[in-house]
């Protein structure tokens, strides 16, 4: 036998859902592509130590903000080129006279916007290193995975953490995985951490000034 409760009990269920949706909805955020004028020259990020990440050079200053369709950040005498029109992934890390660090054609496949929890995108690459004297090929799946606070040596941030796994190839006969875990804070457009299977990858954000 039904109650006579029952109908309103429904109703209330369905308006009680609906009222939540809109703070439920405020807790998934999305981060779309950053305009060009957030980077700014003399705004800087800095970074703890990573001898390939970063070439061992700690404070990386915006120095142009569209090159030959890069953004270009520098610190002492090395360049970083981001591609602008490729959601600002990094294309190599070169010296200011021109000798490569290493670099991935056409771009490292770590970004994907407008980021949101769930997305998930591949993206093929080359890869060179003179740290290692290494040419690789590479297939990269990433994915958002959650939206949360990371805390580091800079502050605390909400960020997108994105888990990636590169399957390489070398030589022919050489290829195996990396797995690694950047955190991606739409506070500073950039991320804030990454956590490599090969730590000399490894970094985190130590200080940083966006206008």
């Amino acid at each position: 036998m039904k109650s006579r409760y029952q109908p309103l009990a429904a109703v209330l269920a369905t308006v009680l859902a609906a009222a939540t949706l809109p703070t439920f909805a405020a807790l998934v955020p999305r981060a779309e592509k950053p305009a060009m004028d957030t980077f700014k020259p003399g705004n800087y990020m800095e970074f703890s130590d990573s001898k390939v990440s970063n070439g061992s050079c700690k404070r990386w200053q915006v120095k142009q903000t569209n090159s030959d369709g890069m953004l270009i950040s520098q610190c002492n005498d090395l360049q970083y080129s981001q591609s602008v029109d490729n959601d600002f992934n990094l294309t190599k890390l070169v010296k200011t006279n021109g000798e490569v660090q290493f670099e991935f054609k056409p771009f490292m496949p770590d970004l994907a916007f407008p980021l949101e929890v769930g997305k998930k995108w591949t993206g093929e690459y080359t890869g060179t290193s003179v740290h290692e004297s290494a040419k690789w090929k590479s297939k990269m799946q990433c994915e958002a995975t959650a939206y949360e606070k990371v805390k580091v040596a800079a502050g605390e941030f909400d960020a997108f953490r994105i888990e990636c796994v590169d399957h390489w190839r070398a030589m022919m006969v050489l290829s195996g995985e990396k797995r690694s875990t950047r955190w991606y804070a739409p506070k500073v457009n950039g991320m804030v951490k990454l956590v490599h299977d090969d730590p000399k990858w490894n970094y985190e954000l130590t200080g940083y000034k966006v206008d």
